[in-house]
């Protein structure tokens, strides 16, 4: 297993999806990193993987990052390899899912946000989709109103300044993937949701 207490030399958000607007907020996300790192002061990164010379949104991402001078602070990975992946998620701070409301992200369960909770890392998501069902705000991740750059700014903040609250909730999020997404040790629940459909 990885160790998740693990810290990386330069603290970083990680986003392990797709470099789509549409899908995943990247120009909310990348505007909501450029107003909290202006408000903490620190040197922090967000890492995303995937690769934006074949995103759609490549001119705008660039623009994002260009006028919030996010240069040296905005990493693209391109694809990685599953354990790369799960090294470098154990040595984030946290993980950002900014989506966006549509029929694509409001009837689907992102099989990312199980990954997040598995590897006990607090998340930070948007009101959209099935994962509000089963994410409770404060407790399991920091959930925040769609395509609100504002609050999702301030979540970065709080995830960043208040460091016992984001171990709980990360906990907290691993204890829920244990009881409802485990296929094979959980309660059932998982099961039981699936077969009521």
């Amino acid at each position: 297993a990885p160790d998740c207490s693990a810290q990386a030399e330069v603290p970083y958000i990680l986003h392990a999806g797709t470099i789509y607007e549409k899908k995943d907020g990247i120009v909310g996300m990348i505007n909501a990193f450029a107003m909290a790192k202006k408000r903490l002061g620190e040197p922090f990164k967000l890492l995303m993987t995937g690769n934006l010379e074949t995103s759609p949104d490549k001119e705008a991402i660039r623009k994002a990052i260009g006028e919030n001078n996010l240069s040296d602070s905005v990493e693209f990975l391109g694809y990685l390899h599953q354990e790369e992946i799960t090294d470098l998620l154990s040595k984030s701070s946290f993980a950002v899912m900014n989506k966006h409301d549509n029929v694509q992200n409001n009837n689907g369960f992102s099989t990312k946000i199980a990954v997040y909770l598995a590897a006990g890392k607090a998340l930070i998501i948007t009101d959209v989709g099935e994962a509000m069902n089963w994410l409770e705000d404060g407790k399991t991740a920091w959930i925040v109103p769609r395509e609100d750059t504002e609050a999702l700014s301030d979540a970065i903040v709080k995830a960043f300044t208040d460091m016992e609250e984001r171990r709980r909730i990360g906990e907290n999020g691993r204890e829920l993937c244990r009881e409802c997404f485990d296929w094979h040790g959980s309660s059932g629940k998982l099961m039981s949701f699936l077969k009521s459909l």
